[in-house]
């Protein structure tokens, strides 16, 4: 952890040392908060340097006669993603993407049942397999990302532009926490997931309590709103 320098000195001086640098850090996220409540919701996390200098001034905390400001230390984050397959051995594809989020993004704390479902937004004679995790991770959202993508890419996945298509493996980012990333290769909370019930019916086995961060309302009651008429059944485990 990074410590200020006022803050390792001793004599007369070190309180009033503290007092000011303490000063100093309150001040500035006091202006972080007031621009935080001009951002739009939905780019909290854009490009913006606002936006940058309250991600790394993310980690502060006073204890005692200690405060730190920390730019390094990395936090755990809960994370729900959503695993699909209508290509191939589709448990399979989900089982070592599950086996392979593991080795490099973070311990899975929960599964969801599998449950078959409707291709949404296209027609296809296979219907997915699609299961949730919730995952503890220390990796930030775009390494997360990348992650995702190679594991998707290594099952034989091929990425056709922005067309819904069948595939061997297909991993959604649904929450990352309760961040809002607005970024031009990812959105979070899942922009679609309020319209997709093969998205809501696993999440709301693992977590129903979790609350949307702009929608403000739980996954049960947003899976109870939802209109989507494509079916989602249970799938037998072997």
């Amino acid at each position: 952890m990074i410590k200020h320098k006022a803050i390792l000195q001793k004599g007369p001086l070190r309180n009033k040392k503290i007092e000011l640098f303490g000063s100093a850090c309150l001040t500035f996220i006091a202006q972080c908060s007031r621009i935080y409540r001009k951002v739009p919701v939905g780019r909290l996390h854009s490009n913006s340097a606002y936006c940058n200098n309250l991600y790394k001034i993310k980690y502060f905390y006073t204890a005692g006669n200690r405060t730190a400001i920390s730019k390094n230390m990395k936090e755990t984050e809960t994370v729900y993603l959503l695993f699909g397959s209508n290509l191939g051995n589709r448990s399979r594809h989900i089982m070592e993407a599950i086996d392979k989020v593991k080795e490099r993004a973070g311990e899975p704390f929960d599964l969801s049942s599998l449950y078959e479902t409707e291709p949404w937004g296209f027609l296809h004679e296979t219907p997915f397999l699609n299961q949730a995790a919730g995952l503890f991770t220390q990796a930030s959202p775009q390494t997360l990302l990348r992650e995702l993508l190679n594991i998707e890419k290594e099952s034989g996945r091929i990425r056709k532009g922005g067309e819904y298509t069948a595939r061997t493996l297909d991993i959604d980012i649904l929450f990352f926490g309760r961040d809002i990333i607005c970024r031009d290769n990812l959105v979070i909370p899942h922009p679609l997931i309020c319209e997709r019930r093969f998205m809501l019916v696993p999440l709301e086995e693992i977590a129903p309590d979790f609350i949307h961060p702009y929608r403000n309302k739980s996954i049960h009651d947003l899976l109870k709103e939802c209109q989507d008429p494509s079916w989602v059944r249970s799938f037998p485990e072997c």
